[in-house]
């Protein structure tokens, strides 16, 4: 009796072990996406804050025409 849970607990050790592999991989591809979506708003912000003017204008030229 005693070597079948000597065996299942070294069974519930790999599945363990390997779930926690997966949890590392998932983590890493996690941090690998944040990092890029960063890299992108980063990238991007410029380009963002370039339209503020135009999105001014079309308000003040809206108001204009009225």
């Amino acid at each position: 009796m005693g070597v079948f849970f000597v065996n299942l607990a070294e069974k519930a050790l790999e599945k363990l072990a390997h779930h926690e592999q997966l949890c590392e991989e998932r983590l890493r591809r996690l941090d690998e996406k944040i990092d890029a979506a960063h890299k992108d708003i980063a990238s991007n912000r410029t380009a963002v804050f370039a339209l503020y003017p135009f999105i001014f204008g079309a308000v003040v030229f809206a108001q204009w025409i009225q």
